[in-house]
């Protein structure tokens, strides 16, 4: 540990000739060949760099917030703690007798570091240490509540207060109701019917789009079994049947060109060249030539080619002979190309 930033030594050799040293009149410095280990290792076996750099620095997780619940116990008993029930605003049959406030405070472990202020809709959460007094977390309340909660506890291990504060409506003769109580209640049904529908909208959204990526697995998987049909056939696979027929003329050329040609180039042609079968290449070329307008080559037959010669003991002899044979009788096939459209060469 250190004061204010380090700098940097600098050693300042004098120019005057002086004995020499153990070090021979030097200082010799490490460098990555006369030293034991490199000094950019670790370890000098050069797996990893002493200095790496990142990119990106490392996400930190988020601090976790506090959060709470409000649950409602009981009825409030109107003939028993209200005079005038009708002239409250918040008359109706649904006010509780008490809430319930559950409230997880991470970070606190023992209620004397939180100021906890109950006001008649709403709890604030103060920090001790806080002089701006501010609170940094609120619960509100949907009716007013007695200041003086009726139980009270904290459990230290989950960082948890749990509060129950009785319902306290004014009794005052002057309030009187803003709006009718079944207005107000009317209001409330709406809200919940409106929530209800917005649930039903996402739940419904939701199996749709599951509907739909099930269906679009399942239309990939009949593509690819009609593919597999289709090649199996000696037939065009109907996926590469609409692709060409979405190419440009140029490339409908080139692919017939290299096709027939057997020309790789590292594409996916290659893949088609590789992978289908002849009578597949074969199907391929004619439907090619039918979109170009070209003739159609005429349906060569097989030649019979010569049978490896066999040797009086059942085994095959001049092998190589008879494969230079068969490419001598490949080579002479030729096949002509003419682009031009039929009014053309007429």
């Amino acid at each position: 540990k250190c004061k204010g930033v380090p700098d940097p030594q600098r050693i300042r050799l004098s120019a005057a000739v002086k004995a020499d040293n153990a070090m021979n009149g030097e200082i010799k410095l490490p460098d990555s060949k006369t030293s034991g280990s490199a000094p950019t290792m670790v370890g000098g076996k050069g797996e990893r760099k002493l200095v790496e750099e990142i990119s990106e620095a490392p996400k930190v997780p988020p601090k976790p917030q506090p959060s709470a619940s409000v649950e409602s116990a009981g009825a409030y008993l109107w003939a028993e703690k209200h005079p005038k029930p009708a002239r409250s605003p918040y008359f109706r049959e649904t006010v509780p007798d008490r809430f319930v406030l559950t409230v997880i405070l991470p970070g606190i472990t023992t209620i004397k570091e939180v100021d906890v202020q109950v006001k008649p809709k709403r709890v604030d959460f103060i920090a001790v240490d806080q002089d701006d007094g501010k609170p940094f977390f609120s619960v509100p309340l949907k009716y007013p509540v007695s200041e003086e909660p009726l139980h009270a506890k904290f459990i230290r291990a989950t960082n948890t207060l749990i509060l129950h504060l009785g319902v306290a409506l004014p009794t005052d003769d002057k309030v009187v109701a803003s709006r009718d109580a079944a207005e107000e209640e009317a209001d409330e049904i709406k809200k919940e019917e409106a929530e209800s529908q917005r649930r039903i909208a996402e739940q419904r959204a939701k199996f749709d789009r599951l509907r739909k990526e099930e269906e679009d697995v399942m239309k990939q998987r009949k593509e690819y079994v009609a593919n597999i049909n289709a090649v199996a056939g000696g037939l065009l696979p109907p996926s590469l049947i609409e692709e060409i027929g979405a190419m440009a003329k140029e490339q409908q050329q080139l692919m017939l060109l290299r096709i027939e040609k057997k020309v790789m180039k590292g594409d996916s042609i290659d893949e088609l060249l590789t992978k289908m079968p002849p009578e597949a290449q074969h199907q391929l070329c004619r439907h090619l030539r039918s979109l170009l307008g070209l003739e159609q080559l005429p349906q060569a037959e097989k030649a019979q080619l010569p049978e490896p010669p066999i040797s009086t003991d059942g085994a095959h002899t001049d092998m190589t002979k008879w494969a230079d044979k068969m490419q001598d009788q490949e080579s002479t096939e030729t096949v002509e190309y003419n682009f031009a459209k039929k009014a053309e060469r007429r």
